[in-house]
C-alpha cells in the first residue's frame, strides 16, 4: 500500500512523463509552405552531426543554369538508397519513369529524410508532367537538406523551372536566386 506522503512525487513523476509522451506535430504539414522555414536542416531531426562550417573564402558560384548534372553531386544517404537511387536514375534514363518513381519511393521509405531521394523523386514527377507534385517534393527535399548543400540548388532550381512552366515568373524569379551553388 502507497504511503499518502508518496502520492505528490508520483503525480509529478506521472506529469513529467505524461508530458514527454505526447506527439508534437513539428514536421511539415500538408500542404507544404510555398518556401520552407529559415530552419530547414534541423541537425537533431535528423539524428546526425551538422556539416562542418562552409569556408567562406573564394569559390566558384554556379547559378541554376550553370549546375552540372546532379548525377556527379548528389549521393543518397545510405547504400541501400543508393542502389536505390542509381536504378532509378538509369530507368529515368531509359524513359521508364513510372519504375524510377516507384524505386525511389522505395528508397524513401528506408531513408524518409533523405533529401537527394525526394529531390529524384521531384525531379522524376516533372519528367512525368506532373509537375503540382514535382514542385511539393522539391520542397519536402528541401526540408531535409542541411543549408549549402548541392540538393538545396536543385531544388530551388527544380522549382524555378515549374513555376516558370505554370505561367509563375515572379516565383520562378525568387527560386532561381535562391538556385545556386558555391562549388
Amino acid at each position: 500500500m502507497l504511503k499518502i506522503a508518496a502520492l505528490p512525487t508520483l503525480l509529478a513523476l506521472s506529469l513529467l512523463l505524461g508530458g514527454c509522451a505526447t506527439s508534437s506535430n513539428s514536421g511539415p504539414s500538408w500542404p507544404w509552405p510555398d518556401e520552407p522555414s529559415s530552419d530547414s536542416g534541423r541537425y537533431g531531426d535528423r539524428g546526425d552531426a551538422p556539416p562542418p562550417p562552409r569556408d567562406s573564402g573564394p569559390g566558384e558560384m554556379r547559378r541554376a543554369e550553370e549546375l552540372p548534372p546532379a548525377e556527379q553531386m548528389l549521393v543518397a544517404s545510405n547504400d541501400a538508397g543508393q542502389s536505390l537511387l542509381d536504378d532509378a536514375r538509369g530507368a529515368r534514363a531509359g524513359g521508364d519513369a513510372g519504375r524510377a518513381a516507384s524505386l525511389l519511393e522505395r528508397g524513401i521509405s528506408i531513408a524518409p529524410r533523405d533529401a537527394v531521394l525526394w529531390y529524384e523523386l521531384a525531379e522524376t514527377r516533372r519528367q512525368q508532367g506532373r509537375l503540382d507534385d514535382a514542385e511539393t517534393l522539391a520542397l519536402r527535399a528541401l526540408e531535409y537538406a542541411w543549408e549549402g548543400e548541392a540538393v538545396n540548388a536543385y531544388s530551388w532550381a527544380l522549382i524555378a523551372d515549374v513555376r516558370e512552366a505554370r505561367g509563375d515568373t515572379q516565383g520562378a524569379a525568387r527560386a532561381r536566386e535562391k538556385a545556386t551553388l558555391r562549388l
